[in-house]
Parts: C-alpha cells; structure tokens; sequence
C-alpha cells in the first residue's frame, strides 16, 4: 500500500437502528481493511439501545458519529451519510453485514484501471445465515452497460459495490418513499447514466437474521409495484422484462395468500409477452398444481433457512 495521504479517500456508510448486537461486527470488517485511508460514517437512527455508547468505546478517530433525531428510516439515514460523506468514492454497509478485509483495496484497484464513465466496482458475496452459516456464494456476472439487466432483477448485494461519489451527484440519493428494494431502484438510475465492473472475488458477507425489510413480504409487495410503475415506459422497451417482473409480483401476491391478485399478473405477464409459453405455463400450474408451481417459481423469489424467509 503507498502512503494513505496519496490514496483517495473512502467514505463508508452505516446506517444502524437498534443493533448494537451486530453493530460490533461491521465496525471491525471495516477498520481492519487492509485499504486504509477511510471514513466510516455511523447514522444511528435514533436508536433505543446501546449503540451510542458502543460507537464510543471504539478508538479509532476514521469513525465518525452521528445521531438522528427522530427514527427516519434506512434510505434517509443513508442519504445524511452520503451528503457528509468527504471521499470521492462512496462504500455501503449495513450495519447487520460485513467485509472481508481485502475488499476496498482490490476494489480501489480495479477502479485505477477504469475509465471515468464506470461508476460503480461491485464484488462477490457469502449468504450467511445466523450465527455463522453460509447458506451460498453469490459471484458477480455482468459488466459494462447493465441497466436493462438491473431493470429486470438486482444484480448485486447490497454491500458489494464501491460508488464514485459522483454518482450520487448525477442521479440523486435513495428514494425515501420506498417501502424496500431502494438499492435496486439506486442501481438502476445510477446504470442510466454510467457503467459498472467488478472484482471476481468473493469479498462480503450478507447476514440474514429475519429482522430484516428483505424478510417483509408485504413491504416487498409494496415497492415492487412502485418500480413497476416507476419504471413502466423502459419496461415497455422489453417485454421480456416487463413479464417477469409481473410474475415475480404475482407470485409474491400469492405467498402473501392474494390468489385473485397473483392470477392477476400472471395474465398480465401473458398479455406483456404473449409469445413466451412460459407466461401460459405459469398460470397453468397456480391452476392445477400448488406443488408444482411453487418449485417452478420459488427458486427466483424466496431463499429459506433456519425457518427464515428471504423474499426477492
């Protein structure tokens, strides 16, 4: 490693709410990074317990702390640490995942060696179950202009990638008014306006536990009717896309026991895509087979172990 003052700077961003339990883990995945000239910005988001005081016991000067007034939400307390954020590059952790200690090093790396126009080096991930069991490994895939790849499904864990700052100055923070999948709606406006490549290695970690928004059906239902709307005129570009992402709903609609509003985009998917004869199977099967629609469709939309549910 050269000197930190020749190095750029990485703003690392936290958002925490009652956690300090798991607080602990990301705090160390960050400061023993072997990429060394760091912030690491903690938005405690008016937290009950005793995050604060763990934030203060650490002593390391690159932990900066920032208590919210009022409990705002993961996106708006990402949102305060990217608008103090001093580095020109941008990394998220949440405050329940961590890094393997090489991660913004070869990541700073690969970006040295790209041109301005890719904003965004993402990596590969564990899945790990609590405490300490790894349910999969998840290697990253596509590179270059990948936005309708991100429109149609996410891509990337949620802390993999590293962000030019400028980014966020281009294309806006996350959107608050999501209920969930604000990092897909980030990764998709950021794919607009930039490039993406990635380091091949597996280099962080995504805890589940079930108290999660990913582990919320209905908070997943919610938003992904906002993108779908939100989105409408790309999707429209794609019919592919646009069909099975009124699947994915339709069947999300259908674990949260909704069977008239699951058919309901199912035959939406048809309509968007008449000529995929999936579409029809699909519907057929929701028809005739709970058994077998459930092993054609779950594998893309729900992750389950340790009787914990992951929705997609």
């Amino acid at each position: 490693m050269s000197d930190n003052n020749s190095e750029p700077l990485v703003s690392v961003i936290t958002p925490t709410y009652n956690r300090s339990g798991l607080l602990k883990r990301a705090i160390s995945s960050v400061l023993n990074q072997t990429y060394q000239n760091l912030e690491m910005i903690i938005i405690d988001d008016c937290s009950t317990d005793d995050t604060e005081q763990l934030v203060n016991d650490v002593n390391d000067s690159r932990i900066k702390y920032e208590k919210l007034e009022t409990n705002m939400g993961a996106p708006a307390a990402r949102n305060y640490g990217i608008s103090t954020a001093k580095g020109d590059y941008i990394s998220l952790l949440d405050s329940d995942d961590g890094y393997l200690q090489n991660k913004l090093e070869l990541q700073m790396k690969r970006f040295q060696e790209l041109p301005q126009y890719v904003g965004v080096v993402y990596c590969g991930y564990y899945i790990v179950y609590e405490p300490d069991t790894i349910h999969g490994k998840v290697l990253p895939q596509y590179k270059g202009d990948i936005f309708k790849t991100l429109l149609k499904h996410n891509c990337m864990g949620s802390p993999t990638p590293l962000i030019r700052k400028e980014c966020f100055d281009v294309c806006g923070l996350f959107d608050e008014s999501l209920p969930s999948c604000q990092d897909w709606d980030m990764w998709i406006r950021i794919s607009e306006k930039f490039e993406f490549d990635f380091v091949n290695e597996l280099l962080a970690k995504t805890y589940t536990h079930g108290n999660q928004i990913s582990t919320n059906i209905k908070n997943k239902i919610q938003a992904r009717e906002i993108l779908i709307d939100k989105y409408r005129d790309q999707t429209n570009e794609f019919p592919d896309t646009k069909a099975y992402l009124l699947q994915k709903l339709g069947f999300l609609y259908l674990l949260d026991k909704h069977r008239f509003k699951s058919r309901k985009y199912y035959l939406k998917s048809i309509l968007a895509n008449p000529m995929d004869f999936e579409n029809y199977m699909i519907l057929l099967t929701s028809l005739l087979s709970k058994t077998n629609h459930m092993n054609r469709m779950k594998g893309s939309s729900i992750r389950e172990e340790n009787n914990i549910i992951v929705y997609f």
